[in-house]
């Protein structure tokens, strides 16, 4: 007896009951922040703002919002003694203070009672004794909004005497000489410098206005590009909420040094390669760690079975493909995107960082008054690019002319030339018919945020739809809330926050690209649909089909639904003012359900009687829990500020998946239930689990703003490995100059305003193999014996393996010139990544091909990189900056002992990339013969080049160069955004012809291939035409050699984004705070010298699309 999970996955008791838990935590969760809300409410927070008022009015006010009562001497009070004051949202106590600054009064409050004191007259002594002595500096620093800003630096000019603010933004400096310059400073800030007092009351510190000081997350903490001892870069939610883009990492294109981007397809949500510094590894997984909202993502791809759609699953037609998962996070609920690159960043996160790092920080709600934002867009996308095909007229000289070649007749099968499609001579440009169409975006995004001191949410929703050129009736759908909520005690000790993302998608676009059929399909071919609307299958005198409709690919009604929930919590308690408690809890999963039928009208008319119909029903589906307590430390002592954090992770993973194969349905309309199958059969039944436990700790020292250190360490276990190899060990250092803090400096380059020096050095690992792969694996064998079940070993264990291991060296400097105008910052990175997880081949009588081990090969990843920030014209009405980014990276083995006697010998060249192609050396085309030539390693000419010995010529299609330039205007309420991106690379593209051998039946051919070889003596590029198998060889080898490499660069002109707000006047009028209208465009234009459609997606494939679309931006 079967049990098919044909619409929903099936969930175990045991899961019920985790998920249960997770609902009543977070049903408490919920309440206990409802009461904070409604403690909230009632709290004294007072609103003044009063000019030249009396001051028993300003008391009156105070006790009006407050409830509390005054008593005072009314006597004391002058009835001419008037105040100005202006504060918003504050405690009584800080309105009390600001009040009485500069007046003889002093106050006590007792319970719901205010005392206002006359303070007592000093004596000439007192007077003239504190002139001479020092003073205990007091205050408190808020940000903009009056939120305490808790770990701020406060300090003394000189730097002899530091403190920090404790949770409520409070400090008190110790033996401070009055008047004395000091200097609170605090990451994402402008630091500010004041002169000291005993009581400095409230101190406001401003958002940061200078890249340098703005804020960067790294891992378990936040630091700033001025003191970094990394290598990280960030990119914030403006340059996201640009572009439109279905994929946030699409909106980092050429925007980062060191990280390269390439989209495969033009599919909406296609998938896309990432790589940071290169390739370390050979065969074990070279994707960056993605954390998302300090939780690590799901980021392993998740498997189907059915070949999905190309914007799901990036699949190679006719294959099962994989999920990308970050096309399941919406790009406007993002904040920042920081790229961790050195072994000091990524360290402390161990082997899943060895690739670099990705850091998604979502929005989240900020205090004050409610507010709403709404933004809409809608737009198109278009196919930009066509390549030049051969009209009619040409390819039936190609046709005839090979057929003539041959010294062929008119077969049965040549419909193209025999008569059976019709009209030879018609003509149908099928690059229009098939691409041209023009697909629909639309995107609507909402929330709502806000709250007070204790208490601040922000809960919202969003709907996209994307459909294809191919037809508007292929579509994705994509919706979703998400939820942010941060609390905290009222002594601001203790603090917790809670984010929550949940997004369903429903795919229903095609699971073939029809790129290549249209670049192939012969000009000639008959109309894809009959005068009734049915689909053409251009049937002869018999009734068999002369026309495979490539409509059969995209009518099939393939459905994929998607649903991703992405949890997190961070818990924290202040213990004393230098040390807290935390803990980052996470749950994540990630689930789909495919329908993949064969139904009757996917096959001619003619087959039908006798066809099958099929479906397949499948199901899969990833979950991640992960719990990490920590506790950090921090102190400022004198000149040297102490950030020490210790902690652990505890993390598992689990994937199911099942496949169902139906058959036998009685009609196409009965295939969506298995109930209606005649037979049924479990094609695939797959379950894995991952454990990863870690501990690690952090110290960071910062002297004086100028010497910062920073170590790291890590202590990983992972449940890929052996018994004895269950744990490694990981390590890194880093440390930053500040040497423009020198006063060497500062005396002497008056033009430079910044300066640092950065180096690191550390070591992360790999465990990205498959789970289990150091046990036996045994499999049900198909059949029974004796009705019973057998097995059968599928894989050998190796209770051996290691772990990869890389060694990462960075070395980086930052500059700032005329006030940080212009800022640069170069850096050189060299990556060694050593003891290689790969499959080694095994003798076929050991029944296994291969087993994966360690071998002793090198891989060395080299990284130049450079970025320039400038600030070219900045005034009140007009603002103008330039970013141009450019990367260097070579990547190569160093090291593969006995390479040659491997089975590697004959992809992998010890001194070359990773990635190189072995390929034949092309020579051209005999003018004898009309045979395409090739060189032997000897030199010597040939047409049937050896596969083991004469691939002497190489290719890599790692860029040489990427990097983007971007420019960004502002004048008044307009702002323009220009982006450029290129890349300097070689390409495969179509060479001497298409994907079959030109003069083939029915295939069309790119234009230039009418430079063949005709007649003895002719000089030509392309082999003489040929319709049979004689040429195919050659064809073949010519495909396989260099000939096929061309030049791939190219410059994109990737991002215009137009916007004008709403003067505030006009957009009240409207009812609404805020409103700005925006035109924003994606791949523009392309300049490039590539052959095929697209050099970043490739020959065949459908190229990035044109994107065009409008928005408007509310706030209310």
């Amino acid at each position: 007896m079967y049990k098919f999970y044909t619409r929903k996955l099936g969930v175990s008791e045991r899961l019920c009951h985790k998920i249960w838990l997770i609902m009543r935590l977070t049903t408490v969760i919920l309440i206990a922040s409802l009461i904070q809300v409604s403690a909230a409410t009632f709290a004294q927070r007072i609103t003044l703002n009063q000019r030249n008022t009396p001051l028993e009015s300003v008391f009156k006010e105070i006790r009006k919002q407050s409830g509390y009562d005054f008593f005072y001497d009314g006597k004391a009070i002058k009835p001419n003694q008037r105040v100005s004051i202006s504060v918003t949202d504050v405690s009584v106590e800080d309105a009390l203070r600001s009040v009485l600054k500069d007046l003889p009064f002093t106050y006590e409050i007792n319970d719901n009672r205010i005392t206002i004191r006359k303070k007592e007259e000093p004596s000439f002594l007192d007077k003239v004794k504190p002139a001479f002595d020092p003073i205990d500096v007091h205050g408190r620093v808020v940000d903009e909004s009056n939120k305490p800003v808790a770990g701020a630096t406060v300090k003394t000019k000189d730097g002899k005497q530091a403190t920090l603010t404790d949770v409520q933004g409070v400090f008190i400096l110790k033996n401070v000489n009055e008047g004395t310059e000091m200097l609170i400073s605090f990451i994402g800030y402008n630091p500010k410098e004041v002169l000291a007092a005993k009581d400095l009351e409230i101190i406001q510190l401003q958002v940061a206005t200078s890249k340098l000081d703005e804020v960067q997350i790294q891992a378990y903490s936040i630091t700033s590009r001025r003191l970094s001892t990394s290598n990280i870069s960030t990119i914030k939610a403006k340059d996201i909420e640009n572009q439109p883009v279905n994929n946030p990492m699409l909106a980092l294109t050429g925007r980062i040094p060191g990280l390269q981007i390439a989209q495969t397809n033009g599919m909406p949500g296609s998938s896309i390669n990432i790589k940071i510094q290169g390739l370390n590894s050979i065969n074990a997984g070279n994707a960056p760690f993605y954390v998302l909202n300090g939780v690590p993502y799901i980021s392993q791809s998740l498997p189907t079975t059915n070949g999905g759609p190309l914007n799901t699953l990036g699949n190679i037609p006719g294959e099962g493909g994989s999920i990308n998962p970050l096309s399941f996070i919406n790009p406007n609920d993002i904040e920042s995107i920081d790229i961790l690159k050195d072994a000091d960043a990524t360290a402390i996160y161990g082997s899943r960082a060895a690739n670099g790092a990705i850091l998604i920080t979502t929005k989240s709600g900020k205090a004050g008054k409610l507010k709403a934002d709404f933004n809409a867009q809608s737009g198109w996308g278009q196919v930009t690019s066509r390549m030049k095909l051969l009209n009619t007229e040409q390819y039936l000289i190609m046709r005839r002319e090979a057929k003539a070649n041959d010294n062929a007749g008119l077969g049965s099968t040549d419909y193209d030339l025999n008569g059976a499609w019709g009209n030879i001579n018609q003509y149908t440009d099928w690059q229009k018919v098939l691409l041209g169409h023009t697909s629909n975006y639309k995107n609507f995004n909402g929330n709502l945020s806000g709250g007070s001191q204790t208490v601040s949410f922000l809960i919202g929703g969003f709907y996209r739809y994307e459909n294809s050129v191919f037809s508007e009736n292929l579509s994705d759908r994509k919706g979703g809330v998400n939820l942010n909520l941060n609390t905290n005690s009222s002594n601001k000790k203790f603090k917790l926050s809670f984010t929550a993302n949940y997004l369903a998608d429903q795919n229903k676009l095609p699971r073939l690209d029809l790129t290549s059929t249209a670049l192939t399909l012969a000009p000639n071919a008959p109309g894809l649909y009959n005068p009734d609307g049915t689909l053409n299958w251009q049937l002869n005198s018999s009734g068999a089909s002369t026309f495979l409709n490539p409509l059969v690919n995209i009518t099939s009604p393939y459905r994929a639904n998607s649903q991703s929930l992405v949890s997190s919590s961070n818990i924290s308690y202040q213990i004393i003012p230098e040390l807290r408690i935390l803990s980052n809890f996470g749950y994540n999963r990630l689930q789909i359900d495919e329908y993949s039928p064969a139904p009757s009208s996917t096959v001619p008319p003619a087959d039908r009687v006798i066809y099958t119909r099929v479906a397949d029903f499948s199901n899969s589906a990833q979950s991640s829990w992960i719990v990490e307590p920590q506790l950090q430390f921090n102190k400022h002592i004198e000149k040297i500020g102490i950030d020490f954090l210790v902690g652990s992770t505890l993390q598992r993973t689990s994937g199911i998946g099942q496949t169902i194969h139906g058959s036998g349905f009685i009609s196409d309309q009965t295939m969506e239930s298995l109930l209606n199958a005649q037979n049924i059969t479990i094609e695939n039944d797959v379950y894995n689990k991952y454990s990863y436990n870690a501990l690690f700790g952090k110290l960071n020292l910062n002297i004086d703003d100028t010497y910062i250190l920073n170590f790291s360490a890590r202590r990983d276990g992972s449940s890929r490995f052996g018994t004895n190899n269950l744990f490694h060990n990981f390590a890194a250092a880093g440390a930053a100059w500040i040497f423009s803090n020198e006063n060497l400096v500062k005396d002497n380059l008056k033009f430079l305003s910044f300066g640092k020096i950065r180096l690191s050095y550390g070591t992360s690992g790999n465990d990205q193999i498959p789970d289990y792969s150091t046990l036996s694996l045994f499999q049900a064998a198909p059949g029974t014996y004796q009705d019973a079940k057998g097995v059968y070993v599928n894989s050998l264990a190796n209770p051996y393996l290691q772990w990869e291991e890389t060694t990462k060296i960075s070395f980086g400097l930052d500059l700032g010139f005329f006030n940080d105008r212009l800022l640069l910052n170069g850096n050189y990175a060299r990556n060694r990544s050593s003891n290689q997880l790969l499959g080694y081949s095994l003798p076929a009588m050991t029944g296994f091909s291969s087993i994966t081990s360690n071998f002793p090969a090198k891989i060395q990843n080299t990284s130049l990189e450079f970025s320039l920030n400038s600030t070219n014209i900045k005034r009140q009405r007009f603002h103008w900056t330039t970013n141009l980014n450019v990367t260097i990276g070579r990547n190569k083995l160093l090291e593969f002992p006995n390479l040659s006697q491997s089975s590697y010998a004959n992809t992998l060249i010890i001194g070359q990339p990773i990635s190189i192609q072995r390929l034949y050396k092309f020579h051209g085309v005999d003018p004898s013969t009309g045979e395409y030539t090739f060189l032997d390693k000897s030199g010597n000419i040939t047409t049937s080049p050896n596969y083991s010995t004469d691939q002497i010529s190489f290719f890599d299609n790692t860029p040489r160069f990427y990097g983007g330039f971007q420019n960004s205007l502002t004048f008044g309420n307009l702002t323009l955004d220009v982006f450029f991106q290129f890349v300097k690379q070689k390409g495969v593209d179509l060479g001497m012809g298409g994907i079959s051998i030109p003069g083939a039946k029915r295939m069309n051919q790119p234009l230039y291939v009418l430079d063949r070889w005709q007649k003895p003596g002719d000089q030509a590029s392309v082999q003489r035409f040929n319709s049979n198998s004689a040429l195919l060889g050659t064809y073949f080898n010519m495909k396989g050699s260099d000939a096929v490499i061309g030049d791939a660069s190219y410059i994109r002109l990737k991002n215009i984004a137009l916007g004008y707000e709403l003067p505030l006047k006009y957009a009240q009028r409207l009812g609404v705070s805020q409103m700005k209208v925006t035109v924003s465009a994606q791949n523009i234009l392309t300049f490039t010298n590539y052959k095929g459609l697209d050099p970043e997606s490739g020959a065949y494939s459908l190229p990035p699309l044109k994107l065009i679309a409008l928005g408007i931006n509310i706030s209310l």
